[in-house]
């Protein structure tokens, strides 16, 4: 008897040993520690001063513990980003950093904001270093947070006026004309958007500028009796959300 195998016999066993190491072959760790960052932002568009939830991902795929992680974001381009307070949590440049052991992931819900849309959506880079990192190459990743672009408008518009009969509606004759409607400002640089209602108590604020996450409008020169507070605050991102509002005001006790 031969013992050589047929040419068919080697086709057939080099196809196992091919497939036992493609599909089923045993994942070796890098040796020594080896972290891989991930991360993502959520899709926004986001104004200046608003919650930026960033979702950072840190695994270690090294057969031994990585320690003294620390992770940092910074902007490589466009506005540039903060972030919150202790938001790192153990990852802070200015701790002792974290411990990972062999396999280990963990995920950090980071938050972040810009000060200003000028300079347009940020590029920022999310970092991890720890001591004797074995292949640095994937210790980072590029995120873009998508901001509202600086220079967006928006218009605010309604009715106002004086519910004298107490159903909650206005009724004719309830309207309040000639009233002072006011859109607040505050970015450096920018004035207030101002327009006095019409005879049917309406108004339309045009142009107002966007930016901070929260707006407000005000009223003026209110007729004797009623009052028109500051209304609750609003987003305005440029997609005219507020366009058909209805505002009550308040008749004045005593």
């Amino acid at each position: 008897m031969s013992n050589c195998l047929s040419r068919r016999s080697v086709y057939v066993v080099s196809a196992l040993v091919a497939a036992i190491v493609t599909v089923g072959g045993p994942a070796f760790a890098t040796a020594g520690p080896d972290l891989k960052v991930t991360a993502t932002v959520a899709q926004g568009p986001y104004l200046a001063d608003e919650e930026i939830p960033v979702e950072l991902t840190i695994t270690n795929n090294g057969d031994a513990p990585a320690t003294e992680v620390k992770a940092t974001g910074l902007s490589q381009f466009g506005a540039f980003l903060t972030w919150e307070y202790q938001t790192w949590r153990d990852l802070d440049v200015h701790g002792h950093g974290a411990t990972f052991a062999p396999g280990e992931s963990r995920t950090y819900h980071l938050v972040g904001n810009v000060p200003s849309l000028v300079g347009g959506s940020p590029v920022v880079r999310i970092n991890a270093t720890g001591l004797a990192e074995a292949n640095p190459a994937d210790n980072f990743q590029d995120v873009t947070v998508n901001l509202v672009p600086a220079g967006t408008t928006d218009r605010v518009a309604g009715q106002v006026f004086a519910d004298a009969n107490g159903d909650g509606l206005p009724t004719p004759g309830e309207e309040l004309a000639g009233v002072k409607a006011i859109a607040y400002v505050w970015d450096p640089g920018a004035n207030h958007v101002v327009t006095t209602t019409d005879a049917n108590g309406r108004f339309s604020l045009d142009g107002i500028p966007v930016g901070a996450a929260q707006r407000h409008i005000g009223f003026e020169d209110v007729p004797a009796g009623w009052e028109l507070g500051i209304q609750p605050a609003m987003r305005l991102d440029g997609t005219g959300q507020y366009t058909s509002l209805t505002i009550m005001a308040k008749r004045v006790s005593g």
